[in-house]
């Protein structure tokens, strides 16, 4: 099961809002122009990316894919060079090219740099290699672990807006904001800062299932009609109703809750893989039911929850609240047993990973999106993976 990793995010951003007496958002952010055609996988990308560095980062690199072609990137108005292969902790990362940042570039939190960008080629399934996605005309998903943006790995908390253009006959759905501005063009914005992804999906063929839940909308996107679709939606309605009763309305302004379910062979790498983003876009993995329904409380628990402005309080305790309301939103759906065997679980699994840190575990969890914040609040224990190393904090 698949958490996002904001604790040790927040830590960080924490300990240098602390020494100056204030929050600093320190957020990045994107601004992308996409043609991309699922067909046969042709995408050209035009954009910027503005750093605001988190810390110091006297180098640094972007990550893309390696079956895309650079014509142009640039730091600061200076052209930048590109290289072949990405090297993490020493190790080569698949199907991966670097963009290389100057050296000395960000040498103090708050400082800021400009990178412009043009790309294009063929990115087709066999060219994602490390974490969960697909591009076929039923099924589409371009995330994080396809590199099909720049991603600088340092600096995860990010907003961006995407301009996207594909062939009339396709439906996209994303995080936040999804507007269709004509035939074929789509603007895209998650409206919040998201962890970690840009990340949409479009399809020809959607199966779609709706449910209102006061206010908000869920709607569950599936390859075919899901047996289980009441399940699905109950469980995201039973888990909303049950934390409006305990807080109030959600202290959000998101109307739609967007569920994604490859309830069929649709040709994805890593199926079993699940994650969130910007709190109301939620893939699915293919796994055991129950778990299935059990990640979707957490998810919905984030509407009460979740990060708001890098460094907060809020920030700080999203993934351990969240995760806390799951497990007893789960003790009232399936019981005591249910729970004790659900803390045990958690308990072997950090207790595994405490001490282990090698470079390899590393690609695994950064890159093969297994990263996660396992917490048990009453087993006072919390395990994050860092940035590029894991850590184990005390709660």
């Amino acid at each position: 099961m698949v958490r996002l990793p904001k604790l040790m995010i927040s830590l960080v951003a924490l300990a240098a809002s602390a020494a100056t007496g204030r929050v600093v958002d320190t957020t990045n952010s994107y601004k992308l122009e996409v043609r991309f055609d699922p067909a046969n996988g042709d995408l050209a990308v035009q954009g910027t990316l503005n750093i605001v560095a988190d810390r110091p980062l006297p180098s640094g690199k972007l990550l893309l894919n390696d079956a895309l072609r650079v014509s142009r990137f640039e730091v600061n108005g200076a052209p930048a060079r590109v290289e072949p292969g990405y090297l993490l902790n020493g190790e080569k990362v698949p199907g991966g090219q670097a963009l290389m940042l100057p050296a000395n570039l960000l040498e103090k939190r708050g400082q800021r740099a400009k990178v412009h960008f043009s790309y294009d080629g063929r990115l087709t399934t066999d060219r994602i290699h490390v974490g969960r996605g697909v591009v076929s005309p039923r099924w589409t998903e371009l995330t994080l672990e396809s590199f099909w943006y720049p991603i600088l790995f340092e600096e995860p908390l990010l907003r961006s807006t995407i301009n996207l253009r594909v062939p009339e006959q396709y439906e996209v759905i994303a995080p936040g904001l999804v507007q269709k501005l004509g035939p074929g063009n789509w603007r895209l914005d998650p409206q919040a800062v998201v962890s970690g992804r840009i990340t949409f999906a479009l399809s020809n063929t959607w199966h779609v299932e709706r449910r209102g839940l006061g206010g908000l909308v869920a709607a569950l996107y599936s390859a075919k009609a899901e047996p289980r679709s009441n399940e699905i939606l109950d469980a995201v309605a039973g888990a909303h109703a049950h934390f409006r009763i305990m807080f109030g309305e959600p202290r959000t302004t998101k109307r739609r809750i967007t569920i994604l379910l490859a309830n069929a062979d649709v040709g994805l790498k890593y199926p079993n893989q699940a994650f969130a983003t910007g709190g109301d876009f939620i893939v699915m993995s293919n796994g055991e039911a129950q778990a299935q329904l059990d990640t979707l409380h957490h998810e919905v628990a984030h509407l009460w929850w979740s990060g708001g402005q890098p460094g907060s309080p809020d920030e700080l305790l999203s993934e351990s609240v969240s995760e806390y309301l799951a497990l007893r939103f789960g003790e009232v759906r399936w019981g005591k047993d249910w729970l004790r065997s659900r803390r045990a679980a958690m308990a072997r699994r950090s207790e595994a990973l405490k001490p282990r840190s090698s470079t390899s575990m590393t690609l695994a969890f950064r890159l093969g999106s297994r990263y996660s914040t396992i917490v048990d609040l009453t087993h006072c224990g919390c395990f994050t993976t860092g940035l590029v190393r894991l850590r184990w904090i005390s709660c």
